[in-house]
C-alpha cells in the first residue's frame, strides 16, 4: 500500500520515529559507558537505571521498526538492507512470552544467541547483540539520512516539519 492513498501524515512518522530511535540509542550508549566504567565513580549504577536501559532498549528497537514501516509505505525514504532482521528483532522482544515463537524460530535460523536485551552497544565492534552483520554506525547513518529525506519529502508536499528544538508552545 502506498502511504498517499491513505491519511497517514508518513513523512512526519518517519521523522518523528527516526529522531525517537537515535535518541534512544544515545542514551542506551550512556548507559553502556556507565557499565564499562567509562564514567566510573560519577554515577553507581542502580536497579533503576538498569531497567531504564532495558526499557529503552525495547523502545529503541519499536522505534526503529515503526521506521521500517514509514520507509516501506514512501518509496523517497531510504531502506535498511537488514531492515527484516530488525523487524524480527522488535517482534521477538515484543512477544518475550513466546520464545519459539514465529520470530523467535525466524531468529534461530540468523544465528542469534538467547536475546536477553532489546538493542546493545559494545564499544569496541559496535554491533547490535548477537547481530553480526548490523553495525550501528550504520544503523545511526540511516536513521539520519531517513530523517533528512522525510523532512525533504514534507516539504515538497508543502507541509515541512518542524524544527525539532524548536519551543513546544
Amino acid at each position: 500500500m502506498d502511504y498517499e492513498s491513505t491519511d497517514l501524515d508518513v513523512p512526519f512518522l518517519a521523522a518523528y520515529w527516526a529522531h525517537t530511535a537515535r535518541t534512544l540509542i544515545s542514551r542506551i550508549r550512556d548507559y553502556e559507558s556507565l557499565l564499562t566504567g567509562a564514567s566510573a565513580g560519577t554515577h553507581p549504577l542502580t536497579v533503576a537505571d538498569s531497567w531504564q536501559w532495558t526499557a529503552d532498549s525495547h523502545f529503541a528497537l519499536l522505534s526503529i521498526a515503526h521506521v521500517v514501516k514509514a520507509c516501506d509505505l514512501a518509496a523517497d525514504l531510504p531502506r535498511f538492507p537488514d531492515a527484516e532482521l530488525l523487524v524480527l528483532l522488535r517482534n521477538f522482544a515484543e512477544h518475550w512470552e513466546e520464545p519459539n515463537g514465529r520470530s523467535g524460530r525466524a531468529l534461530a535460523r540468523v544465528r542469534l544467541d538467547k536475546m536477553t536485551n532489546g538493542i546493545i552497544f559494545i564499544d569496541e565492534w559496535d554491533y547490535l547483540s548477537g547481530v553480526d552483520s548490523i553495525d550501528s554506525r550504520d544503523l545511526d547513518d540511516w536513521l539520519v539520512d531517513v530523517e533528512r529525506a522525510a523532512r525533504s519529502l514534507a516539504t515538497c508536499q508543502d507541509d515541512p516539519l518542524p524544527n525539532v528544538t524548536q519551543p513546544l508552545r
